[in-house]
């Protein structure tokens, strides 16, 4: 080590950013000069890795970067564009038959060439403007681009909706289990709008009774209910205004089934609503 190293304050600063006794602090840097004399003869360290550095130097491998980041930092060893690591003023450190043998060889001392700028936030901002459209390039594509499913549209609930009502059921059926599926929230707004102002109504008999779907009160969970004059349910009155002409009460409620199983099974979502 060369005479006054470790009374210079870059020796003060190594030891601060390793947080090591002076003697350990001295110990390292003979050894980072060892290795060098043995391995790299011309100042160049760079071919090897830091982990091959600093295990050679018995570091413990895990913090093998901070090491090296201390021993730039501090000014032990240099940055290189050509070399990527160079001791600093290797040929002042380096021992005298370091000198002859390069000499004799022929061979001269690694010289240090700077790193590149690196480029600002405006270089940055002013380069990505640069960048060519998605239709302007082939292949060019962006993380804009890239449509992620809480960006999709959902679909807009039935304006005859009542939202109160709603609220109330969607909560009964987080706790009753299983809960109403997001993806077939649709559906279910339709179905319970269908019942036009009886909405509350319904929703409030079918949590009463412990149903699992929507039933008006004069409806049983097996389909069946009272008939009214026009030979439909009670129940049915708000929701009937798709009925062909002639239609029984029993085809179309199998109609209707049908028709509900087959727009669950779309969104893959099958616990019918108006079944137990």
């Amino acid at each position: 080590m060369k005479a006054g190293t470790i009374e210079k304050v870059k020796f003060s600063v190594l030891k601060s950013l390793l947080n090591v006794p002076r003697y350990q602090a001295i110990g390292i840097l003979e050894g980072l000069w060892y290795f060098t004399s043995l391995n790299a003869p011309d100042g160049a360290i760079g071919r090897f890795s830091d982990l091959e550095i600093t295990c050679w130097l018995e570091w413990p491998s895990a913090s093998s970067s901070l090491l090296m980041e201390c021993l730039i930092s501090a000014g032990f060893i240099d940055e290189c564009q050509a070399n990527r690591l160079v001791i600093h003023d290797w040929p002042a450190h380096c021992p005298t038959y370091v000198k002859g043998n390069m000499a004799k060889h022929g061979k001269s001392f690694a010289v240090v060439t700077k790193q590149p700028a690196k480029q600002t936030a405006n270089e940055n901002t002013k380069d990505a403007t640069k960048q060519p459209p998605k239709d302007a390039t082939k292949g060019y594509t962006t993380k804009s681009s890239q449509v992620k499913s809480s960006q999709v549209k959902k679909a807009e609930p039935p304006k005859e909706l009542d939202f109160e009502a709603w609220n109330r059921w969607v909560e009964y059926r987080k706790k009753r289990k299983p809960a109403i599926r997001p993806v077939s929230f649709p559906a279910a707004q339709r179905e319970l709008a269908a019942f036009g102002g009886r909405q509350k109504e319904v929703v409030e008999h079918s949590i009463a009774n412990g149903y699992q779907g929507l039933f008006a009160p004069n409806e049983k969970p097996n389909g069946k209910s009272k008939p009214n004059g026009n030979g439909m349910s009670h129940s049915f009155a708000g929701s009937t205004a798709d009925a062909r002409p002639g239609e029984s009460m029993e085809a179309y409620q199998r109609r209707k089934e049908a028709e509900q199983r087959r727009a669950q099974s779309e969104t893959g979502d099958y616990q019918w609503l108006n079944r137990e």
